[in-house]
């Protein structure tokens, strides 16, 4: 399968300013509206991520 990048455009740094963190770092706030933006499941380990509940995700360990 070919990786492709998912570019950062304007509809996914409006989308990133209305995602609702309990924690306010901004990478993750670009991860996840890159993932909604494209449609994409996000694929972490982070536990701040998996509990926000904004967006497709799915936990590794």
């Amino acid at each position: 399968m070919p990786i492709r990048e998912a570019v950062i455009n304007m509809e996914v740094a409006i989308q990133s300013r209305h995602i609702v963190l309990a924690h306010q770092d901004p990478a993750d706030r670009f991860i996840s509206a890159t993932g909604m933006v494209y449609g994409l499941t996000l694929v972490t380990a982070d536990r701040r991520l998996i509990d926000a509940r904004n967006f497709q995700v799915f936990p590794i360990s």
